[in-house]
């Protein structure tokens, strides 16, 4: 494997080998800290106890696939009165907890989403190589936080007859 110059950063992560094989970047990498906050108790330990690799997907460069091989490492609480005995370390700058996508890749999926909608979505994403059903594209724009609702100042109100003397109708605008 030889080390090739990618063109972004890995925040928090440092990058220990590349490889590009068949139109496919692969880039290994793993974290700089040595010790991590425990999620429930806020705890920092550095006791590991396992690790595994995980593999995320990343936007494309040029025309190769990215693909991202993370060493994810597994702590032991230090603190005895924890409820939770180990935990994995998160990346959460790169990748969300659990994610099969870089943040930069559902980012770029649901601005084109947020755009098109489902079915035409899935259509421009395999255009630019960013392969993804119309499903995935739909709850990616479901998960996106709305703006806070104002309070209305003004309420006007309408009636209307659908058909005189029969249905009629009232708007609140």
């Amino acid at each position: 494997m030889n080390q090739l110059k990618i063109p972004f950063t890995l925040p928090d992560l440092k990058i220990t080998s590349t490889s590009i094989a068949q139109q496919k970047l692969v880039i290994f990498a793993q974290a700089r800290r040595r010790a991590v906050p425990c999620p429930s108790c806020k705890q920092t330990s550095n006791r590991r106890h396992s690790s595994y690799m995980r593999t995320v997907r990343d936007v494309r460069v040029g025309t190769d696939l990215v693909e991202l091989h993370i060493l994810t490492r597994r702590f032991r609480c230090a603190t005895t009165h924890c409820p939770r005995q180990t935990f994995a370390e998160q990346h959460s700058q790169v990748v969300r907890r659990r994610g099969r996508r870089t943040n930069r890749l559902t980012s770029n999926l649901t601005q084109i989403g947020l755009v098109l909608g489902g079915q035409a979505g899935a259509r421009l994403a395999r255009k630019l190589q960013m392969p993804v059903s119309r499903s995935t594209i739909l709850r990616l724009v479901r998960k996106v936080d709305l703006p806070p609702i104002e309070q209305p100042r003004i309420i006007g109100i309408d009636d209307w007859a659908f058909r005189k003397g029969r249905t009629y109708g009232t708007i609140i605008v």
